[in-house]
C-alpha cells in the first residue's frame, strides 16, 4: 500500500504500460500494468479529494500532506482505530442494554455486586449506590472500617490478565477474593431485605438462607477474609495492614 501511493510508482506505470503496447508484450503483463496504474491514479485522486475536502471544512488553505511512503500506516492506524471504538464503545452500550433489559423483567431476582459497593465512598459512609440504606443498615450494622479499606484497596486495581510479583507481594490478590467474598455476602443480605421481606421471616421460604448469610456476614465483619482461611492456611494470606 505504502509503494502503490508513490506518484513515482504512477509515472513508472504510465511508462510500462506505453513500452508493452509498442513491443507488443503478453497480455498477463499488460493487464497487471493497466490493474496497478488504476491503483495508483485511484490513490492520487483520493489524496487530492482528501486535501481539498479538509481545505473546505477547516478553511485552512495550505495544502494537506500525507506522505505516500507513510499511506499503508495510516490505513493500518485507521482500521485499529475502528476496532477499538467497536469493542469498547459499541460493546459497551451493547452491555449496558442488556443489563438494562434484564434488571427491568427480573428486578426482584437479580442482585449486583459490585467490587467498589463497600469502599463507602461517599459523606454519608454507606455502601455506594445503595438503595434503601436505612433499613439494610439495622440489620447489617454500619460497614465496618477494615472492610472499607480493603474494598477501596480492591478497587483500585486495574483490569489486568494476570498479577505481578508486587501485586502478590502487597496482598492485592488475597484482597480481591476476599473483596468479592463479602461484597456478595452483603450484596444477598441487602437484596433480600429490599424484595423478599416476607419470605425472609420465620417459616419463610429463604428464612434458613437469610439465618446463613446473617451469619457469614458476622465473620466477615470479624475476618474479612474468613473465607479464604477455610480454604488455605493462614499463613499463606497477606493481608493488608490497617
Amino acid at each position: 500500500m505504502n509503494v502503490l501511493a508513490n506518484p513515482i510508482v504512477f509515472i513508472v506505470s504510465l511508462i510500462l504500460i506505453s513500452l508493452s503496447i509498442f513491443f507488443n508484450w503478453s497480455r498477463w503483463a499488460y493487464s497487471i500494468l493497466i490493474i496497478l496504474t488504476t491503483l495508483t491514479f485511484s490513490l492520487q485522486v483520493s489524496f487530492l479529494y482528501v486535501n481539498s475536502l479538509i481545505k473546505k471544512k477547516t478553511g485552512i488553505q495550505e495544502n494537506f500532506r500525507l506522505l505516500p511512503l507513510k499511506f499503508g500506516f495510516y490505513i493500518f492506524n485507521r482500521i485499529n482505530s475502528i476496532l477499538k471504538m467497536t469493542s469498547e464503545v459499541f460493546l459497551k452500550n451493547t452491555r449496558r442494554s442488556n443489563y438494562s433489559s434484564i434488571y427491568s423483567k427480573y428486578s426482584t431476582q437479580i442482585s449486583t455486586a459490585t467490587i467498589y459497593l463497600l469502599r463507602c465512598d461517599n459523606k454519608e459512609g454507606k455502601p455506594e449506590n445503595q438503595n434503601e440504606w436505612d433499613e439494610i443498615q439495622k440489620i447489617t450494622k454500619d460497614i465496618p472500617e477494615y472492610i472499607k479499606q480493603i474494598s477501596k484497596y480492591a478497587a483500585s486495581f486495574d483490569t489486568t490478565l494476570w498479577f505481578s510479583n508486587e501485586d502478590k507481594t502487597k496482598g492485592m490478590l488475597d484482597a480481591l477474593i476476599a473483596c468479592g467474598e463479602f461484597t456478595a455476602c452483603f450484596s444477598l443480605i441487602a437484596h433480600l431485605i429490599r424484595f423478599h421481606d416476607e419470605d425472609i421471616k420465620p417459616g419463610g421460604v429463604l428464612n434458613s438462607i437469610y439465618i446463613n448469610t446473617l451469619e457469614l456476614w458476622r465473620s466477615f465483619c470479624s475476618n474479612p477474609y474468613y473465607l479464604l482461611t477455610e480454604r488455605i492456611p493462614e499463613q499463606t494470606i497477606t493481608r493488608l495492614n490497617k
